[in-house]
């Protein structure tokens, strides 16, 4: 099996491993995000899953807190974290058992006895005591696992104290029976009365293992003892299991203690929501579930900056989605001196960027920054120094000349010019000088304070009309102008490059993405959004330095031997089209132009949505340029496109341009009016293609209903299922039946 470009189990007791874990779920998963986890305070640990021979094939992070518990099959690969479990890596489709290497029947202890239990944190506090225990993971998960290696071992089944657990057992007895394995259970009923003799306590429901050694522990047992205990408590042969099951028994005494919590449920959809709770989970409030972000596409990027952007999440404790606006910000700034993006077949224009990202005061803005600007940082630094040494040599020079001298000396040589060109204050009209004046070709207005532009004269003066018709006009022509009250017989620049990058507090922001102008003008459009959640509060102490990081050495290094090749101004390469990559794009157009339409998922934002083809071509061309590439390749655009659907989903959830009640929330109003309708698939069950029919026209569009149905899905209100059908799968939308309880 290829193990090449994995994480080994090693990985993932590294604290390095486990802070980029976390900053990717913060950022990537709404549910995870939701529960308000703290890294320091609720991470439980990592479970993993490896092949025969150790090699990792995904994990399982858990965390804790208040009740609430979060442990998702998840894997990692060149494009970085997945929720999910990567089935290409499974024999004949068949997850492994955990612990698998402990199951090698020729370095087990014979006679060869492993303990099955219901969930990897029961099977690790066995494993703790030198007995070897495994788990299929979930108790709904036998069916896709590969229970081959239990063959040959005596089984020994600790189920949970609970309905759940006893249908379990009562499965997984069936299918090791008919493998022809030996299999005894732990009776748990006993240990139930046992429980109430020894504490005067009935027993919890769910009690598991993990308690069962706790309460030991509580009670003064050594591990000697806890072992001993174990491995005599009191067991039944499948045979007397079945047989008790099938209500053959005496359990008189433990039902006049409390009902048995193993008894076979009578109710009807009460029960049955009882049973679910894992499935559906706590419902969010829709102001949350609106305000969670977008999950950021890290592999949208090629790899060495995807790595930039999680070690710059890693040490400037912030999300994913900051870190690569940094990057973006930090690729365009430097790329748009030596490229031209093509678009489509049509022309070329600037690479530049323009990028927004919501941050608030001390959420790490200055950090991503110092860390993605480094190397640029640093080249202007050393410009100035050069700058100032030059200026007073010509000073030195001029003085005691006399007039005629100074006149000819002028001609001659000419002043010095300040060639810094990454701002971070002053107005818009003081950088369109500073182009006119010829001190730069290409410059970034890169700031951590977005206030000082957004709610700055330039934007707000009598002089605001112009200023944002030059950043248009130098994003889309790299045209820069000199801004005056009349604009007449302004001084121009042509072939000139502008970077924006502003970061700023949502304060700032709100007003200016419902400002009238700025959205009418253009200039908001013409940007990439991020809204990240805000990680104050749940950040980690760093002390390991990033100027020691050799992922973030490797990237100074290339950008710092970018900024010392000379500019090439009105010579600019131009980025050309690998045949596939152009396809893809001029698909991509056709598709942003569909999602205009009437129903459309844009519809509302046609200006932000006539841009995205632009912005991905300009990320595509700063995409290869970095690489070293000539042409822009599938990956590039494929790339470049999912980052700026990232952009206009975020625009479209940050928007106030919002009815009093939103889709989501109609759409849940409908469902539980008609979900006792006979037509439906069982209460509170409707086919998604007869949802396209019965629901009210403004609802039935493909992208409104879905997007609708991720919403409530994200919230627990509905479960999204596929079912089997004779013909085709059937897609199926069930509702919560809490919602059905009034």
């Amino acid at each position: 099996m290829n193990t090449q470009n994995r994480l080994s189990v090693k990985d993932l007791l590294s604290f390095e491993f486990i802070q980029a874990l976390f900053n990717h779920l913060m950022a990537s998963d709404r549910q995870f995000k939701g529960l308000n986890f703290n890294l320091k305070a609720h991470f439980r640990g990592v479970h993993a899953y490896t092949d025969k021979d150790g090699h990792l094939l995904y994990f399982k992070p858990r965390f804790a807190k208040d009740g609430n518990k979060w442990i998702k099959p998840m894997y990692h690969d060149n494009s970085g974290f997945h929720v999910g479990e990567p089935k290409a890596r499974f024999i004949d489709g068949k997850k492994p058992l955990y612990n698998l290497p402990l199951l090698d029947k020729n370095t087990m202890p014979k006679p060869a006895k492993v303990y099955f239990v219901e969930g990897e944190k029961c099977a690790d506090a066995l494993t703790n005591f030198g007995i070897t225990a495994t788990t299929s993971g979930a108790s709904t998960s036998l069916k896709t696992t590969d229970l081959t290696p239990l063959m040959g071992c005596h089984v020994v089944l600790w189920r949970d104290y609970d309905d759940v657990g006893d249908k379990w057992q009562t499965e997984l007895s069936q299918r090791l029976h008919e493998m022809g394995v030996s299999v005894d259970v732990i009776d748990v009923d006993t240990l139930a009365k046992e429980y109430h003799a020894s504490t005067s306590q009935i027993m919890p429901k769910g009690f598991d293992v993990f308690d069962y050694i706790e309460i030991l522990r509580q009670q003064g047992n050594d591990d000697r003892h806890i072992i001993d205990k174990i491995l005599g408590l009191p067991r039944l042969d499948a045979q007397a299991y079945h047989a008790k099951s099938a209500g053959v028994n005496n359990n008189d005494d433990l039902t006049s203690i409390h009902a048995s919590t193993t008894a076979k449920s009578t109710t009807t959809s009460t029960g049955d929501n009882a049973k679910d709770s894992e499935k559906w989970g706590e419902l969010i409030p829709f102001d949350e579930v609106k305000n969670v972000e977008t999950p950021f596409p890290l592999d949208a990027f090629p790899k060495d900056l995807a790595h930039v952007i999680e070690r710059t999440a890693y040490y400037g404790q912030v999300p994913l989605s900051m870190a690569s606006f940094g990057v973006l910000g930090a690729i365009s700034h430097i790329g748009q001196g030596f490229i031209d993006a093509p678009y489509l077949s049509q022309g070329y224009n600037p690479s530049s960027l323009y990028l927004m990202v919501q941050g608030e005061s001390g959420s790490g803005k200055t950090q991503t920054i110092k860390i993605t600007h480094k190397a640029i940082n640093d080249h202007e630094k050393q410009s100035y120094q050069d700058f100032m040494e030059n200026k007073i040599s010509y000073e030195n020079e001029m003085a005691g000349k006399t007039k005629k001298e100074m006149t000819a000396f002028k001609n001659q040589n000419h002043l010095p010019k300040d060639p810094r060109a990454m701002f971070g204050s002053g107005s818009i009209q003081k950088i369109m000088q500073g182009f006119t004046d010829g001190n730069y070709l290409n410059a970034s207005y890169t700031i951590d304070e977005g206030a000082n532009l957004l709610e700055g004269a330039s934007l707000k003066s009598e002089t605001a009309g112009a200023s944002i018709g030059a950043l248009c006009d130098i994003y889309s022509h790299g045209k820069a102008e000199r801004i005056t009250i009349s604009n007449g017989n302004a001084q121009a620049a042509y072939d000139v490059r502008l970077t924006l990058f502003l970061s700023a507090q949502e304060v700032a922001l709100k007003p200016a993405l419902n400002d009238i102008k700025l959205n009418n003008q253009g200039l908001l459009p013409r940007c990439l959004f991020a809204f990240p959640p805000d990680n104050r509060g749940i950040r980690q102490l760093i002390k390991d330095s990033p100027e020691h990081d050799p992922t973030l050495q490797t990237y100074w290094k290339k950008c710092h031997n970018f900024l010392s090749l000379p500019e090439l101004g009105a010579k600019r390469k131009k980025m050309a089209w690998q045949a596939p990559a152009l396809a893809i794009a001029e698909k991509f157009w056709q598709a942003v132009e569909v999602s205009q339409t009437k129903g459309g998922i844009n519809e509302h934002y046609k200006a932000y949505a006539s841009r995205m083809v632009e912005n991905a071509t300009r990320i595509a061309t700063l995409f290869a340029w970095f690489k070293g590439s000539r042409a822009i390749d599938e990956a590039d655009i494929l790339g470049a496109i999912k980052i700026v659907e990232y952009s206009m989903a975020e625009r479209r959830r940050y928007s106030e341009i919002v009815t009093d009640i939103t889709d989501a929330e109609r759409l849940l109003q409908w469902l539980i009016k008609n979900a006792y309708k006979p037509s439906n698939h069982g209460v509170g069950r409707f086919f998604y293609s007869s949802l396209q029919q019965a629901l009210p026209k403004d609802l039935r569009a493909v992208q409104v209903l879905d997007n609708a149905l991720e919403t409530l899905s994200d919230g627990n209100y509905v479960c999204l299922v596929d079912m089997p059908s004779y013909r085709r799968t059937k897609r199926v939308i069930e509702l919560n039946p809490i919602l059905l309880t009034a």
